[in-house]
């Protein structure tokens, strides 16, 4: 390694011209959610994590996300939940509109043939490429991921391995605990070297069950050690999960979501409200409501508060048969 020594003027100057010139030093990448890259911006060589009870949409919102990047950077996705025939399905049914129940179901009317032909021409046009397999051990996943990516090149790998990251973390051996977080870590440190913004699914203990504010917290992760080589964590909650779907003022929650940020090693932490649409399984801007614009921290404090008193009256229900 080669030392060399840096003056005050100039680490100094540096740090001026990185304020009045970001753009030249970092990329934040638009995650078609206004209020979450006014905030609290995604940048390359980050590591994401992003986790979730089983059926809150985790794979429905990394599919949203990385179409939604695709736009205007290139994506290389994995998922170890879904085939591909599966993510054409939540592809589809994204940029036509169509019902994932229609595109479960028998034939087809023509019809609706001509919107899914409509749908698949709007999402050719995007800069997304999918990586195949499954590993036979989970404990080289990242690793076996890293030696896929060796002559790829892209601006953001979006990994959907929250079964990985899953209930089987809980009865893993603290070795192949290990080499998880090891390979992870050589994942990251290959994302950065080369400026990629990596951003992997997790499940979450239902643990986050047993408490009153269903909110995730950092402790609810399986695999201890995440918070220590990730950038930002951040958790999914949807009060309809948990049955809730009108506030003390009868305002429909219906699809109302949280993306909560609880770690974020380069600035801020918070949440942002978003809007899920179960019929296509899509993830979206949340539009202007009764409690004022996105981000309106008078209004939209009060919404959360009146979700918080809800919740504490309201036993959670079993999801049964969620797609998402």
């Amino acid at each position: 390694m080669n030392h060399r020594m840096t003056s005050i003027q100039e680490l100094l100057e540096i740090g001026v011209n990185r304020l009045k010139f970001p753009q030249d030093y970092e990329r934040n990448y638009k995650t078609g959610f206004k209020h979450l890259d006014e905030t609290i911006p995604f940048k390359d060589g980050e590591l994401v994590v992003i986790g979730a009870r089983p059926g809150m949409g985790k794979s429905a919102f990394m599919l949203s996300l990385a179409l939604n990047f695709a736009k205007e950077y290139s994506v290389i996705y994995h998922s170890t939940e879904h085939s591909h025939f599966e993510l054409f399905q939540r592809i589809i049914a994204q940029k036509s509109g169509i019902d994932m129940a229609y595109l479960r179901g028998s034939k087809l009317e023509e019809y609706k043939m001509k919107v899914i032909e409509d749908g698949k021409e709007d999402a050719s046009t995007l800069w997304m490429d999918f990586l195949d397999g499954y590993p036979e051990q989970v404990e080289h996943y990242f690793i076996d991921i890293k030696a896929k990516l060796a002559e790829e090149s892209c601006d953001i790998l979006v990994l959907d391995c929250a079964d990985i990251l899953g209930s089987s973390m809980m009865y893993a051996s603290p070795k192949i605990k290990w080499r998880m977080l090891e390979g992870l870590k050589q994942l990251k440190k290959f994302c950065e070297a080369r400026a990629i913004l990596l951003i992997i699914s997790s499940q979450l203990s239902r643990q986050v069950e047993s408490r009153q504010d269903k909110r995730p917290v950092l402790s609810d992760l399986f695999l201890t050690g995440l918070e220590v080589c990730s950038d930002k964590i951040a958790f999914l909650y949807r009060p309809e999960y948990y049955g809730i779907t009108q506030d003390h003022e009868g305002n429909d929650l219906s699809g109302y979501a949280e993306f909560i940020v609880r770690l974020n090693k380069k600035g801020m932490t918070g949440s942002c409200s978003m809007h899920f649409n179960n019929r296509f399984g899509k993830f979206e801007q949340w539009q202007t409501q009764d409690y004022g614009e996105e981000g309106d921290s008078n209004s939209f404090e009060s919404f959360k508060e009146d979700i918080k008193e809800k919740i504490n009256e309201v036993r959670r229900f079993e999801v049964g048969g969620a797609p998402f």
